[in-house]
């Protein structure tokens, strides 16, 4: 059930761990598992200021979880364009 999306996993997971509990934090990893290793040194400065931007104000946590949702949703279309112009997706019949 984890999203597929390591970088905007480990982002979720540090915000979601900078202001929740211990309760929080299980649910959380369990969810998103962070993916130790696999980003550049640059990667890491940018999660580490969108988790501080995100975690200080609520006008921050609103913009930085936005990006996060329009950068799914930005992905899952490009997927479903890609599906669709190869001709895996198919369509239920009378749609």
């Amino acid at each position: 059930m984890a999203l597929r999306l390591p970088l905007d996993n480990t982002l979720i997971a540090r915000i979601a761990r900078k202001g929740g509990g211990r309760l929080i934090d299980s649910t959380v990893t369990q969810l998103l598992p962070e993916e130790p290793g696999r980003f550049s040194l640059s990667n890491k400065l940018v999660g580490a200021a969108l988790v501080r931007i995100a975690s200080c104000s609520v006008p921050g946590a609103i913009l930085v979880g936005g990006g996060l949702l329009a950068r799914a949703v930005h992905r899952k279309r490009q997927q479903e364009r890609a599906a669709a112009k190869s001709g895996t997706k198919t369509r239920a019949p009378g749609a």
